[in-house]
């Protein structure tokens, strides 16, 4: 039996490449996680922006509406770019959000594992 060079070079050209596939897969994820909680992170610095001008507006005596507002409706954004960005992160993962908890889930599941809602499944939407 001979040892054929390059049909074993290919063979590990071929293992490595689905290595680096699954790494930059991997990396692509963790960078998304990542993102995902510098969202929140800046999310709960915003909530206790809010917080402090409420509390001032109240030890004032005056209600700020207007910075009451701006900071309400800087949390509001943030909300819908946390989502967004779980939204991203379920695809990646091959998986969705649960409609009622939003939990990242499997795409196949029937039921979430987290609220134990019941899923429409990709299928019975088409049908």
């Amino acid at each position: 039996m001979e040892f054929d060079v390059n049909s074993a070079l290919e063979k590990a050209k071929s293992a490595l490449n689905t290595v680096a596939k699954g790494t930059e897969k991997a990396v692509s994820i963790q960078k998304k996680k990542f993102d995902l909680y510098s969202l929140e992170g800046k999310l709960n610095s915003e909530y206790e922006a809010l917080g402090r001008v409420f509390y001032e507006s109240v030890v004032g005596g005056s209600a700020n509406e207007d910075n009451i507002n701006a900071a309400v409706e800087v949390i509001r954004n943030r909300l819908e770019e946390i989502e967004e960005a779980k939204e991203v992160l379920a695809k990646e993962k091959n998986q969705r959000l649960c409609p009622t908890c939003g939990e990242s889930v499997d795409k196949k599941a029937v039921f979430c594992s987290y609220c134990g809602e019941r899923l429409i499944i990709e299928s019975d939407r088409e049908a």
